[in-house]
């Protein structure tokens, strides 16, 4: 099968080196930064400098994001052309999150209450007139949702909006001011095909904090603990009930729904990611059985999506000055990622690498070396969180480079939180 992988966020690397150990011929486009060449991917993967040239050649294609080429892949899309990714319009319901709001809404879901606003100004003199702890979120289709902020209470919210202000940021759209819910935090998954969801649901904590305990800036995800449910109380819920709505708008791929269950077992839906995350993607890639068939099966009406049923503990692996920026990017470039071998490739997700020159094995050679600051995702597997992480944590000290960043406690305190959870029907069948 010819894949073609339209990447830009840095999430195909490894499924395109994934798809060609299965025997599929590969093409791999990196969008330019700010206009300049990404080495990512050099020696390992074909690269091409237009996407749309490749089009007909491939049997699938992959985009990894929902906020760019949308206007000419739903072109495509309107061609039958075969692309596993969001629509334009199911691409909406994460990038304006106001718009995912109302889904729920419509749907019967009930979310958190929240206000919008069209300035800082304005966010400011509501958060100075509340006395709950609120939360910050951009909305628009150029948001920058780095600037997701949860308060400690009204006056941290204040603070922070007035440091925002200080610095000189303006929004580029609107924002929300959403109540803060108390609870669990859990998300749920589904894979969509032309005929609606595929298989079994999937199920993840996130850890999105750099440091243990929950501590330090937001990066996205530090780690990632999932496992596939036959049965998921928390899909029943969020993601069943607005199936038939997904298959009008025409999405395909994956949709999460990331949530808080609160002590009385109410689930409070918080927002959508209508595309391939990370790092979920990487931890998917390697609880599947083969990378891309099913892909092309599910948009053809047929469900031959086979995964494991283990629990499954990612863990990224970056170096500084991740997750800020500081240095240029060429200071970033050609370090050596020691200690992958053929006996741990499976549970190595490489995200920046390429081939590059080293001193392995007391000599010269090629080897993978970096290309940017998030380095990779180390993935194990168990039949309990514990073991998945332990295993995880035993892959990530064969892996080497200088400075690397990895949170330590992804996963621990699961111990604790699942049986708050499955007291109220969820999460039932994975154990701490």
């Amino acid at each position: 099968m010819n894949v073609l992988v339209i990447d830009s966020d840095g999430v195909g690397l490894d499924f395109c080196m994934r798809c060609m150990e299965h025997g599929h011929s590969v093409k791999l486009f990196l969008k330019k930064d700010h206009g300049e060449r990404d080495s990512t991917g050099d020696g390992l993967v074909e690269k091409v400098p237009e996407w749309e040239k490749w089009m007909q050649w491939a049997d699938l294609v992959v985009p990894t994001h929902n906020s760019v080429y949308l206007d000419r892949l739903e072109y495509f899309r309107n061609l039958r052309y075969p692309i596993f990714g969001p629509s334009k319009q199911s691409a909406q319901l994460e990038v304006n999150r106001a718009y995912g709001m109302s889904v729920f809404k419509k749907h019967g879901i009930e979310v958190p209450p929240y206000k919008m606003f069209q300035t800082l100004d304005e966010a400011e003199s509501y958060a100075l007139k509340t006395d709950r702890t609120l939360v910050f979120k951009t909305v628009g289709d150029e948001e920058d949702k780095s600037l997701s902020y949860v308060s400690r209470g009204p006056d941290d919210m204040v603070n922070r909006i007035r440091s925002w202000k200080k610095k000189g940021l303006k929004l580029k759209g609107a924002c929300m001011l959403q109540d803060c819910i108390e609870g669990i935090e859990i998300g749920v998954s589904a894979w969509m095909g032309s005929d609606g969801f595929l298989g079994a649901w999937g199920e993840n904590v996130e850890y999105k904090k750099l440091m243990a305990g929950g501590f330090g800036p937001n990066t996205g995800e530090m780690g990632t603990v999932m496992w596939y449910a036959e049965q998921s109380k928390l899909a029943k819920e969020v993601l069943a009930p607005m199936e038939k709505f997904l298959m009008s708008i025409d999405h395909r791929g994956d949709l999460d729904v990331n949530c808080h269950i609160d002590a009385n077992g109410k689930v409070w839906p918080l927002e959508f990611t209508a595309r391939l995350g990370w790092p979920a993607f990487f931890i998917m890639c390697s609880q599947h059985e083969e990378p891309c068939q099913w892909m092309l099966d599910s948009l053809n009406g047929k469900d031959t999506l086979r995964h494991s049923t283990d629990v499954f503990t990612g863990l990224v692996i970056a170096q500084p000055p991740f997750p800020n920026n500081g240095v240029s990017k060429a200071e970033l470039v050609g370090i050596p990622i020691q200690g992958i071998t053929r006996d741990n490739w499976s549970n190595v997700h490489l995200v920046s690498a390429k081939v590059g020159k080293g001193y392995e094995d007391r000599k010269e050679k090629e080897v993978f070396v970096t290309t940017g600051p998030y380095v990779a995702c180390v993935t194990g597997q168990g039949d309990t969180v514990r073991k998945s992480a332990r295993r995880a944590y035993k892959m990530t000290e064969q892996i080497y480079i200088p400075n690397r960043i990895v949170r330590d406690d992804i996963g621990e305190d699961l111990v604790e939180k699942l049986p708050l959870v499955q007291k109220h029907g969820f999460a039932t069948s994975v154990e701490a």
